[in-house]
């Protein structure tokens, strides 16, 4: 159980200086005489919000710091049909964003599954959720555009994209910093400084520190001794290594971005940019509500170590478990170990979170004229990260989980855009490399299954895309794009079960892919999957006054397939799941009343949802 209400306090103090005035506000806001202007890029060109033909959550700089938003999850509780969730089920770790636009997304950070929101920071695509709680210490921008978007965008996302435009550096000196303190031991700090470095040069620092202690505290079970194992397959390793404190749900996140962009010409900008990350917290905050009869069939691992415990259970199975010994005698799972109190757990296992992640970005923009530009954007991210959880809750190690994950990415996007009087598009080309692999370790029953595994993978995708808006008339509009995506998949599973359960409860070797290993489950060798998809997406919008717009439109998204890793049986042939599509059917109005003090946006939709990619814990 996470609790749900939680009482904090806090303060927070805003400093800031700036020379020779304070820098001039990015092309965000404008007033216009009532409601300010919002300005986007939803279409990869500036546009007022009013006027863009797709559902658009927007949050200027001044907005985000208005309502105290500090992180990308804090967004969605100002965005209709958005779920964004910074504690990721199954890991417990606090850092890995869930996110879910219309009810369409992932819960699982698992490198083998593919997200169903894109997050893009500066242009350049997070492929994994883990490490991607962005913090918006220096954001200009953030949109949620609602629906398919990958005519426009460099990765195919089927539910959505969450795009943060950062601020460039400009010609001017500036500091800015705000300390946040507040119960628990909160401990916040950010910092922004500007620097010009010379003519068309200049460069900008993001810092920001968070910490805070958790509000869910272990306790020791009363009278406890000889407590049982609760690392049997962390070795040692990496895993053991992990913060294990005494509270769960704590805070202690550091991230630092540096940016520089110089204007190489009244034609030409280039910027680079470095990101890190580090994470080291304890587990999301949970504790024991129930205990449901260990014999029935809700979880029979639980069942067979109970039985094993009260000597009633096979002796196949309950004794010489690997690295653990007999379970005769041991203590039974049972409702003892409620502790009475959401804020308090007798879990006694590895429960943390270890996470780095480097980024670095090039982007280039050439303007040929006034009609005609050419960008390229190139990313290049790494991840490295473990997490452990009790998630059993109790001195019993019944159910632990624990990972260790680490991926490589790399990117390039061409964008060639145009805008006449009457047309208006873009042509994109991108390439999409990424390589890593996820190791388990598991254990569960006590040892009874003892899950480990390294699995790799290697992904490669590669697209062309385009849209075009043609003004037929100054107020109507015919918008169409298209997107060729190819996929490429390589996978190896190495997923093992270290006790060989099945074995032990009487299980044919027949039934296990490799008979020269009687641990492995996952059948051995490389595996291939290839997918190409075509999407379109089709519109047309109408202006009937400068205050009111509105807008139909079909999108059509598409997510690969891959394998099911997360295995706890031996299988001989390998479990996997097709594509996942989705087509939107949509029409929006957006309206400005009363001498544009009162703003309206409205959408309807319908989405036809295909080989849903459903992931069961």
């Amino acid at each position: 159980m996470t609790p749900k209400t939680i009482q904090h306090a806090a303060v927070r103090l805003l400093l800031g200086v700036a020379v020779l005035g304070a820098p001039a506000a990015a092309a965000a806001q404008e007033a216009i005489g009532g409601l300010d202007e919002v300005v986007v890029t939803a279409r990869r060109t500036a546009e007022n919000l009013q006027t863009v033909p797709v559902a658009v959550s927007a949050f200027t700089a001044e907005a985000v710091e208005a309502r105290g938003i500090d992180t990308i999850a804090d967004v969605a509780d100002y965005a209709p049909n958005v779920t964004l969730d910074f504690t990721s089920p199954i890991s417990g770790a606090s850092s890995a964003l869930v996110a879910f636009i219309r009810g369409i997304g992932q819960s699982d950070f698992a490198i083998n599954f593919e997200p169903g929101v894109g997050i893009y920071v500066d242009g350049i695509y997070y492929a994994r959720t883990i490490g991607s709680v962005v913090d918006l210490m220096d954001v200009e921008r953030v949109e949620i555009l609602k629906g398919p978007q990958g005519t426009l965008f460099g990765r195919n996302t089927i539910g959505g994209a969450i795009n943060i435009t950062t601020r460039t550096p400009g010609d001017e000196y500036s500091a800015r910093a705000d300390v946040t303190i507040g119960s628990f031991q909160r401990r916040d700090l950010r910092a922004l400084v500007n620097l010009p470095l010379g003519a068309n040069l200049a460069a900008s620092v993001a810092v920001a520190s968070r910490n805070r202690d958790g509000y869910v505290q272990r306790i020791p079970f009363p009278g406890w001794s000889n407590a049982e194992p609760s690392d049997l397959r962390y070795d040692g390793g990496r895993l053991s290594k992990l913060p294990n404190g005494n509270d769960l749900g704590n805070q202690n996140r550091d991230t630092i971005r540096a940016r520089l962009a110089w204007q190489a010409s009244e034609a030409v900008d280039v910027q680079l940019a470095y990101d890190h990350v580090r994470v080291r917290e304890n587990s999301a905050p949970t504790t024991l509500v129930s205990v449901h009869d260990p014999f029935g069939p809700a979880n029979p691992l639980s069942g067979l170590y109970d039985a094993c415990a009260l000597g009633v259970g096979p002796p196949s199975a309950c004794e010489n478990v690997a690295g653990v010994g007999s379970l005769v005698g041991r203590t039974p799972y049972d409702a003892r170990f409620l502790s009475g109190s959401h804020r308090t757990t007798y879990g006694n296992g590895i429960s943390g979170t270890a996470i780095d992640t480097h980024g670095l970005t090039a982007s280039l923009e050439w303007r040929f004229n006034d009609t005609l530009t050419l960008r390229s954007l190139s990313g290049y991210r790494e991840l490295d990260s473990a997490f452990g959880e009790d998630a059993d809750e109790s001195p019993v190690p019944l159910d632990h989980h624990g990972f260790v994950m680490n991926q490589r990415q790399f990117s390039e996007e061409l964008q060639l855009s145009a805008r006449t009087e009457r047309l208006e598009g873009l042509l994109g080309l991108y390439y999409f490399r990424e390589s890593g692999g996820i190791h388990d370790y598991v254990p569960l029953g006590s040892g009874l299954l003892q899950v480990d595994g390294p699995n790799t993978l290697v992904n490669r995708s590669t697209a062309a895309f385009g849209q075009a808006t043609w003004h037929i008339t100054q107020p109507w509009s015919l918008t169409f794009g298209v997107r060729y995506t190819k996929e490429d998949k390589s996978f190896n599973g190495g997923q093992h079960d270290r006790n060989s359960l099945p074995i032990k409860l009487g299980a044919p070797p027949s039934l296990f892919p490799d008979p020269s290993d009687l641990t492995l489950y996952f059948p051995p060798g490389e595996l291939r999957q290839d997918y190409t998809n075509t999407s379109l997406r089709a519109g047309t919008e109408y202006r009937f006054t400068d205050d009111l717009f509105a807008y139909v439109s079909y999108s059509e998204g598409f997510k690969a397939g891959g394998w099911d890793t997360r295995l706890t049986s031996p299988v001989l042939v390998v479990p996997g799941f097709k594509p996942e599509t989705a087509t939107v059917y949509e029409v929006g109005v957006k309206a400005e009343w009363l001498d544009r003090t009162l703003r309206t946006n409205l959408a309807a939709f319908h989405t036809d949802y295909q080989d849903l990619q459903l992931i069961i814990p």
